[in-house]
């Protein structure tokens, strides 16, 4: 089992080959779990040889949990009910009324568009059949989803997505009181060792035909979950605390902090910025201690001037957070 080949980001990737890391059953699992390119077959074959070649351990134990879990049963149990919503899915019994819509991604890794739901059919084969008709003659599909909804109680649907070569990718029922996946994947913290320093240009590539991507913009790093003192409390961390702190620039030419989920995905940014986004490198040679505050400021009002004369902008004076109006 290659673990090292399921991490989304090719720098850290790199970065813990370099080290010769070495990967305990839980992180195993955890990156099995959340690699975009492995299909849910794919997962769980891997999770089916974790189970074989892997010792058992017990699952972090949150405050309000009074038993401990095994993960080896937990890996189980996940596959189990996630198996049982692909057949429900898959079920057109007679005695229930069911509908199915498509939506897709297309387009290339620059530039991907989104079809959304726009037509109904009775059966899933029907419904199957339009969506490869439709998508054949345009550009190359990066993923669908089906949406399988009850006539009998228009508030319960399944969705599930599918890769472009068909394999599925993931699944959800609504609402998932029905028989909700335990999920324990999503609750998990864990920490692994990057090749990033304060001050870096980051983004986070666009992995083909993903959906509902978080973030597609290039950002200076100022701060990252792992490194905190060993001393801070991490008993309520979870899956969406694996962040970072960010500088980000806007179309506005302005500058704003976010927190882009999830650190595993980073990557060096090597490519040329885009205009707007040139005042990222004054920003990280200061946050790597090249110059000063003064300096910093003295860029920002020359290139943020350039930009507003180079699109013809009017400043908004009585904003003091350095914003452009767009020409009128």
């Amino acid at each position: 089992m290659d673990i090292y080949s399921f991490i989304n980001s090719k720098d850290i990737r790199d970065h813990l080959q370099s080290i010769n890391y070495r990967f305990n059953s839980l992180e195993t699992a955890w990156l099995i779990y959340q690699c975009h390119r492995l299909s849910y077959k794919e997962k769980k074959m891997l999770w089916q040889e974790l189970i074989q070649i892997m010792p058992n351990c017990t699952l972090p134990q949150r405050s309000y949990e009074t038993e401990t879990k095994s993960l080896h049963e937990s890996i189980r149990r996940y596959i189990e009910i996630f198996d049982q919503k692909i057949k429900l899915f898959l079920n057109n019994a007679p005695d229930h009324k069911n509908v199915y819509m498509y939506s897709y991604r297309y387009g290339s890794y620059e530039k991907e568009r989104t079809e959304d739901y726009y037509a109904i059919f009775p059966s899933l084969k029907l419904c199957l059949a339009d969506f490869q008709e439709e998508s054949e003659d345009g550009d190359e599909v990066l993923s669908y989803k089906i949406k399988k909804q009850s006539l009998d109680n228009p508030y319960h649907y399944i969705e599930v997505t599918y890769r472009s070569d068909g394999q599925i990718l993931d699944i959800y029922e609504n609402p998932d009181e029905y028989n909700p996946i335990p999920n324990f994947f999503e609750e998990l913290y864990l920490e692994f060792p990057t090749p990033f320093e304060k001050g870096d240009i980051l983004w986070i590539p666009n992995y083909k035909g993903v959906f509902d991507r978080y973030c597609d913009e290039r950002f200076v790093l100022k701060y990252l979950c792992t490194w905190d003192s060993p001393d801070v409390d991490k008993t309520y961390r979870d899956n969406t605390d694996m962040n970072g702190i960010v500088y980000m620039a806007f179309p506005n030419y302005g500058i704003d902090y976010d927190h882009p989920y999830n650190y595993m995905d980073y990557e060096f940014y090597r490519e040329p910025l885009k205009p707007e986004e040139e005042f990222l490198k004054v920003l990280s040679n200061y946050m790597k201690g090249k110059f000063d505050v003064e300096v910093l400021l003295r860029v920002f009002r020359k290139k943020y001037l350039e930009q507003v004369l180079a699109n013809d902008t009017t400043i908004s004076w009585w904003d003091y957070s350095t914003q452009a109006i767009e020409r009128e």
